[in-house]
C-alpha cells in the first residue's frame, strides 16, 4: 500500500500541471505446484501458480474513486543455485477502469489485455543484488501495446541489527512501443524480517519511499507519462 503524489496527467486530474494524490494497493499470492530440490536446501527448481490485483484510487475526491485495476495470473518457473536465481514466467494481465472514474471523467475506455513471457536473471554478492532480463508480449489488445521490453536494476540490503536492515534499489525498464520509451524508479527504506518458526520462510515488513518517472505502469493508461513521489509499506513472505 503506497501513497503517491505527482504529475499523473489525465489519470486522476485533467488539469495540466496539477499535483494529484493517489493511493496504490496491490494484493497477491502464489502457490507451489511442484518443487525439485534436496530436503531443506534452498537451491532447486519450483513451479508456482500466482495471482494478483493492483489498484489505484483517487484520493482527491471524497468517495476515493477506483481509477484502474490490473489483474494478473501467471505460472512462474524459478531456479536457484547458490547466489544465482532465474525466473521464467508466462502470465496474463487485463486492465479495467473503476465505475466512478468512468462516470466522473468519461475517459476513452480500452479493452486492455495481453499475455507475456518474461525472463529475469539475478545474482547476489553479499548484500548486493543485480538483475536483468526482458519480456515478449503477444495476443495484445489494443494492438499498439508494447511488443517487448528490457528490464534491469540493482538492489542493496545491508543488515543493521538482527532481522532489520536498510535497502535501496534502482530499477529501469525500456519499452518498445513503436518507439523506445524508458521508465525508471528508485526506492529506499527499511525491512524487518520475522521467522514464525524454524524452517518457515521469513515474513518481511517494508517501509519505503519511492520515486518514479516514465510511462505509466497502469494498464488503461499505458500511453501516459507520469512522475511521482511516494511513501508506503508492504508485507511479503
Amino acid at each position: 500500500m503506497t501513497y503517491l503524489r505527482g504529475d499523473f496527467a489525465t489519470i486522476a486530474n485533467p488539469a495540466p500541471g496539477t499535483k494529484t494524490n493517489v493511493g496504490a494497493v496491490g494484493v497477491g499470492d502464489s502457490f507451489s505446484i511442484f518443487r525439485f530440490a534436496d530436503s531443506g536446501a534452498s537451491d532447486g527448481v519450483q513451479l508456482d501458480l500466482e495471482g494478483a490485483v493492483f489498484s489505484q484510487f483517487n484520493l482527491d475526491v471524497p468517495s476515493i474513486d477506483l481509477i484502474n485495476a490490473d489483474y494478473l495470473v501467471g505460472l512462474p518457473l524459478t531456479f536457484r543455485m547458490g547466489g544465482s536465481t532465474a525466473r521464467l514466467r508466462l502470465y496474463h494481465q487485463s486492465s479495467h477502469l473503476g465505475d466512478e472514474f468512468i462516470l466522473n471523467r468519461q475517459p476513452e475506455r480500452l479493452n486492455v489485455s495481453f499475455e507475456s513471457l518474461d525472463l529475469i536473471v539475478s545474482h547476489e554478492v553479499g548484500s548486493l543484488r543485480v538483475y536483468g532480463g526482458g519480456e515478449i508480449f503477444f495476443r495484445r489488445e489494443p494492438t499498439d501495446l508494447a511488443a517487448r521490453l528490457a528490464h534491469g536494476g540493482v538492489e542493496i540490503r545491508p543488515v543493521v541489527l538482527g532481522g532489520a536492515g536498510l535497502f535501496a534499489a534502482l530499477d529501469l525498464k525500456v519499452v518498445d512501443d513503436d518507439d523506445w520509451h524508458r521508465a525508471w524508479s528508485a526506492r529506499v527504506g527499511i525491512e524487518i524480517a520475522r521467522i514464525p518458526h524454524e524452517g518457515h520462510p521469513p515474513r518481511v515488513i517494508s517501509l519505503l519511499g519511492e520515486f518514479y518517472d516514465g510511462i505509466a505502469p497502469y494498464g488503461q493508461f499505458y500511453r501516459e507519462d507520469i512522475r511521482y513521489f511516494g511513501a508506503g509499506f508492504s508485507l511479503t513472505r
